[in-house]
């Protein structure tokens, strides 16, 4: 009997755990298990839609999330402000409410570390928000009226992750170069565009920065600076700019590289030097020489280059052993020498191009095991895909092509299909269909 009183006993604790307890009926929901009570971190969710009142003794939440704030604005923020106040989301701020800006009461959070918005309206900050000396994470998304953040951001010399999604950003104040723990500068990579034309040169001082994320189509000019950026990893730079800083050599930590202008005419120098990349996507308007001089990259893997005005791509000798994924597109492309180089390629991408065959150093690459050609002018497909032995997937979509399947194809014995969809007549489609053990999509 004291057995099963135990097991019974045993059975109701577990089922009351991790449930969420009523405070009162007509107040907020208190999202803290009973066995975590006593631990220091409570957090408190709120509906501004409700209109449901606050907690009296709100300073004991150092976790506070506002939700449903689009429909109402009708709480008063100030009230959630406390010195023990450590996290604070507002979603969805003020699309039908009036609130525009955070409180300048914000500065009595003191001990604040993470600071996140969601919503269109908020249009600026407070000067206060430098008063947020512990401030580790500023999160702005989902925004279309920020225009600016203030200079007093300089003041938060704790933060390390710096997120602004603005479709209305148009000015980055120079005292962002002064937060010497900053690791990720992230300026609007989930929508299409914002405003900002240029970037402070001051963000070269960012000595900490690990990421630098940028996406505007008004982007016009690149600093220097970020040829200082000794400790990134990732940089991603979208707009339309004609150059880049002159040399990046001292990059030397960078693994992922992407850079989007339409307008750019060459790369900088130094990408040889960069000997820690994994992954390079360039889109650019052309290249000196029409080479792609990039030197031996020991570890890149992957390389997308997108080329809008040159005819002829080149890869200079020698270039990274390790790549294994390829994709190249240019609408005026014509040729594209040195493939061979990439001896351990096993995915080949050639797309939006003008070329009207398969380069002939294609059918050397003995590892390749996707081979896609798309939205090409191509007009036939080559014999010599025989030699490629390995090969799994041939994609010839969207292109011009006319005749046969040649019947070499029959004797690549690791085949599993080929994709002809949206090209011209092709004769010998049902013949081969009945021989083949791969999958023909047409």
């Amino acid at each position: 009997m004291r057995l099963l009183i135990l097991f019974l006993c045993l059975v109701s604790f577990l089922m009351g755990y991790g449930q969420d307890i009523d405070v009162e009926n007509d107040v907020i929901e208190e999202v803290v298990p009973k066995i975590l009570k006593e631990k220091k971190d409570k957090s408190l969710t709120i509906s501004a839609f409700t209109g449901k009142k606050l907690p009296e003794n709100i300073e004991k939440y150092n976790v506070i999330t506002v939700k449903d704030y689009e429909r109402s604005s009708s709480i008063d923020l100030n009230l959630l402000f406390h010195d023990g106040l450590e996290e604070l989301t507002i979603i969805g701020f003020g699309v039908l409410g009036e609130a525009e800006s955070i409180p300048a009461g914000i500065k009595s959070a003191k001990s604040l570390k993470k600071l996140t918005f969601v919503g269109q309206k908020l249009k600026y900050h407070p000067a206060e928000i430098g008063y947020l000396s512990q401030l580790e994470t500023l999160d702005i998304y989902g925004n279309q009226w920020l225009k600016k953040l203030p200079k007093e951001i300089g003041k938060l010399k704790k933060l390390k992750y710096l997120r602004v999604d603005s479709f209305s950003l148009e000015h980055i104040p120079d005292e962002i170069g002064e937060l010497p723990n900053l690791e990720y500068l992230i300026l609007d990579p989930e929508s299409q565009s914002n405003n900002l034309s240029s970037l402070p040169e001051s963000i070269g001082n960012l000595k900490a920065l690990k990421e630098l994320d940028v996406h505007s189509y008004q982007l016009s000019t690149v600093p220097e600076g970020i040829s200082r950026l000794t400790v990134l990893k990732k940089m991603n730079l979208e707009g339309n700019f004609i150059k880049l800083p002159t040399d990046f050599s001292n990059l030397k930590n960078l693994e992922d590289l992407r850079i989007y202008s339409n307008e750019l005419i060459d790369i900088p120098k130094g990408l040889e030097n960069l000997r820690n990349l994994k992954k390079l996507r360039l889109v650019c308007g052309s290249i000196q020489g029409n080479t792609l001089n990039i030197g031996k990259l020991p570890n890149l893997q992957s390389m997308s280059i997108d080329i809008r005005k040159d005819e002829v791509l080149k890869f200079n000798d020698g270039i990274s052993k390790s790549l294994t994924d390829l994709n190249i597109s240019g609408n005026r492309l014509l040729n594209i020498e040195g493939l061979k180089n990439f001896e351990n390629l096993t995915t080949l991408g050639i797309t939006y191009a003008a070329l009207q065959q398969v380069p002939q150093e294609v059918f050397g690459l003995k590892e390749l095991i996707r081979f896609k050609m798309s939205k090409t002018k191509l007009t036939s497909i080559p014999k010599g895909l025989s030699q490629n032995t390995n090969l799994k997937y041939i994609v010839f979509t969207d292109n011009k092509i006319l005749g046969k399947i040649p019947k070499e194809l029959l004797k690549l014995p690791n085949l599993k299909s080929v994709s002809l969809a949206r090209n011209g007549e092709i004769t010998n489609v049902a013949e081969i269909r009945k021989r083949a053990s791969f999958e023909i999509y047409y």
